[in-house]
């Protein structure tokens, strides 16, 4: 299934209703060698993500042997088909020079206080996520037009 967002994966819509519907709270502080992610659906740079903090997915990733974050898993638990992390301190989008890995530096740099690493998504709308596949019958089609 890769890590693309699919009909047979939630979407990040779908992870966010069920996680307000069925909270299920982290641990108080994250695994050793792993890193806390919140994942905001939408995010305008100037704005602070800090401040909504319950609009957020949240899980702790794994971090790699060199203590790098690779984004594939950001991106293959949510069915993301882009994420980035959010430089706190300028209020933008972090561009990160290991193109889909953070490294150990630059989690520190992008960490707030408490250690979380801010993120937003580029997410699939429903809608689109539809239209992309459609199922005839027993005969399966992909529609390219949306």
């Amino acid at each position: 299934m890769g890590n693309g967002p699919s009909i047979f994966v939630r979407t990040p819509q779908e992870h966010l209703e069920r996680m307000w519907k069925n909270p299920s709270p982290l641990a108080y502080s994250c695994p050793p060698r792993h890193v806390r992610v919140y994942l905001l659906p939408e995010w305008t740079q100037g704005k602070n993500p800090m401040k909504e903090p319950w609009a957020a997915l949240k899980n702790d990733f794994a971090l790699e042997p060199t203590g790098e974050l690779n984004l594939k898993k950001v991106k293959g638990k949510w069915a993301l088909e882009r994420c980035s992390a959010i430089d706190l301190e300028r209020m933008q989008s972090f561009e990160e020079k290991c193109k889909g890995r953070l490294s150990p530096l630059a989690l520190k740099v992008l960490a707030d206080s408490k250690g979380v690493v801010w993120m937003y998504g580029e997410f699939v709308m429903l809608l689109k996520r539809a239209g992309r596949v459609c199922f005839v019958g027993e005969t399966y089609c992909s529609v390219y037009a949306l």
